[in-house]
């Protein structure tokens, strides 16, 4: 995966579901009524008030226990990283949500974590995670599992690598039966800043650099201090300024 990307999962998720819905609308005329109903509201882009949603974490061996609640979407189907070496049963539980009638299924895009299991088996993407004052990767408070050592770090939506996993599993589920995606802590690095003292990766102060550089003048940044912006290091001035800690600087901030 050499290839770099910068567009952000949420261009993905238009252009997959307007093209989704123009697929529905073609077939419509093809379905039973209670996929009809759903692929409707899908072609108009509404839900209905009388809708109901699922939100299957986990999913019961026999899928029908289901039917009695009349179902019209999966709002918060499963991240297909769960399912990376077997993907024809990922496949088979998205075309068993089908087989309920239902038409309107999202894959669940974890922006969070590339999850502990999957960092074990591919190191290069903890290279592609949050990062502290101290350069240490950040795990997400709420989160205390780990696979073999390996903990799930926050990963680093400013990362390229990490944006490419992030579009691999969008492709993954549209190309296994979803019709939706639904982008799962959706703030991404942002919430990494507010909540966890983070990110100093090397993407995220070049990215700071940037946005300096196009909003302030050359002679603006002069009198804060910064003579040449392309030389600016954010994490540098936060430990000459005395927090040299994670702990100093979300105290700070």
């Amino acid at each position: 995966m050499k290839k770099k990307y910068s567009i952000i999962p949420f261009i993905i998720l238009l252009c997959f579901l307007n093209l989704n819905c123009q697929n529905t609308k073609n077939r419509a005329s093809d379905t039973v009524s209670s996929e009809k109903a759903s692929s409707d509201n899908c072609v108009n882009n509404e839900f209905r008030s009388s809708d109901i949603s699922l939100m299957p974490e986990w999913m019961p061996r026999d899928m029908a226990v289901f039917k009695v609640l009349h179902p019209g979407i999966v709002v918060w189907g499963s991240d297909p990283i769960f399912h990376i070496n077997h993907l024809e049963t990922y496949k088979k539980e998205l075309q068993g949500f089908k087989d309920l009638g239902i038409n309107m299924i999202a894959c669940n895009v974890w922006l969070l974590t590339a999850t502990e299991e999957y960092l074990y088996h591919n190191p290069e993407y903890r290279e592609a995670v949050c990062r502290d004052i101290t350069g240490t990767p950040i795990v997400p408070p709420w989160l205390d599992g780990q696979y073999k050592g390996v903990k799930p770090y926050w990963g680093c939506t400013n990362n390229p690598l990490f944006q490419e996993l992030l579009i691999i599993k969008a492709r993954l589920g549209m190309a296994h039966g979803a019709t939706m995606l639904h982008l799962d802590d959706h703030l991404g690095t942002f919430s990494c800043a507010e909540f966890a003292g983070g990110c100093f990766c090397e993407y995220c102060l070049e990215g700071f650099r940037k946005w300096l550089a196009k909003k302030y003048t050359p002679q603006e940044l002069s009198k804060k201090g910064i003579k040449d912006v392309t030389r600016f290091n954010y994490a540098e001035l936060v430990k000459a300024s005395g927090y040299t800690t994670k702990k100093a600087y979300r105290d700070a901030v």
